[in-house]
Order: C-alpha cells, then structure tokens, then sequence
C-alpha cells in the first residue's frame, strides 16, 4: 500500500465519520495531510506549524500543482479546525472530494 492509497483510504474515513463535524473534520485532515507529507517524502513534521511545514515542502521534489493544493488544503484545514461552523453546508464533502480526486488523477500513477 502507498502513502497516497493509505491517505485516500484515511480520507474515506474521515469524511464519513466527520462530515457533520467540521471541526474533527479539518483537525483530522490537516494531521492526515502531514502524515502523508511525512511518509511519502521522508521529512519529519510533527510538532511543527503550518507555515514551518509550509516552508520544509517548498525543497520537496513534487509537482507544483500538488504541492500547492496540499499547502492550500493544510492552510485551509489549519483556519478550520480552531474557526469551525464558518462554512457553507457541503463544504466538508466537495473538499474531500476534491482532495479524492487530485490524489486519484496524480499520486496514483
């Protein structure tokens, strides 16, 4: 199993148990989000904050395109999880299904 088969397995958990909970929801994204970052390009994140993980990912050999929807999403999930209720309903659910599908289009080649 690759990181990126492992984080959408994750992700799949996440949304249906959390989709009512934005605040479990982004929590668990963003530690989700970290962890695959960890696994899948060896750099070690914990204990570290958005914008230090934000600046150790600016070296990682990854396409562009994902390196900046994973900063958008770390961002994102890092405003949520402490401002939960500011969104619309639906949110939770078209975000992981964005994330499902980047991941499936470009980690799963």
């Amino acid at each position: 199993v690759t990181p990126a088969q492992k984080f959408l397995e994750e992700l799949g958990v996440i949304k249906k148990d959390f989709a009512n909970d934005r605040k479990q929801f982004f929590t668990r994204l963003h530690k989700l989000l970290v962890v695959f970052v960890e696994n899948n390009y060896g750099l070690s994140l914990s204990g570290k904050t958005t914008q230090l993980i934000l600046k150790d990912m600016e070296t990682l050999e990854m396409p562009p395109e994902i390196k900046e929807k994973i900063g958008q999403w770390l961002l994102q999930a890092d405003k949520e999880k402490f401002a939960p209720g500011t969104g619309a309903p639906g949110d939770v659910i078209r975000l992981a299904t964005e994330i499902e599908d980047l991941f499936r289009k470009q980690m799963m080649q």
